[in-house]
């Protein structure tokens, strides 16, 4: 019982700053990533960029596939797209923002060519951080714009 009650002297002072981000809810960002899935067929592979949300946490990928039911998967390095077997796929896309795209471009232009498809937007919701600590996180809405690309393997 002495255990227990240290514990929540312990936790009663961060329950302020807690449920200050609890209710986070990303309905729109799920209803945004729903009609991004819906541009794809079920033969399409999807790859997208850790920050197309513009948050790493915030995962486009993992409902595109397992509530969408694409073949939508995280990329990281441009470079692997060279080890994947694109074979099975009809097409391949790019999910990437504004911000990275000259990234991917530089790194795959002697070996795919970028088809701009269309534009998106997110709209997410972010805890805030802030700087001082005397100040409660809160909720931060923001809209994330970025590109989706047809990549069409280069013949050399």
């Amino acid at each position: 019982m002495f255990s227990f009650c240290c514990a929540l002297l312990l936790l009663l002072p961060g329950i302020p700053a807690i449920i200050s981000v609890l209710p986070l809810s990303n309905s729109r960002f799920l209803s945004d990533t729903q009609l991004l899935s819906s541009r794809f067929a079920d033969e399409d592979l999807i790859l997208v960029d850790r920050m197309a949300s513009g948050d790493p946490f915030s995962m486009i990928a993992d409902p595109m596939n397992t509530l969408f039911r694409k073949e939508a998967v995280y990329f990281f390095h441009p470079e692997d797209l060279q080890k994947i077997n694109l074979r099975p796929f009809r097409n391949t896309y790019l999910l990437v923002r504004k911000e990275e795209e000259k990234r991917y471009r530089e790194a795959l232009h002697q070996t795919f060519t970028f088809e701009e498809q269309a534009p998106y937007t997110l709209n997410i919701s972010l805890p805030s951080r802030p700087t001082n600590p005397r100040e409660l996180p809160h909720k931060k809405n923001e809209i994330v714009n970025g590109s989706v690309f047809l990549l069409h393997p280069s013949s050399l």
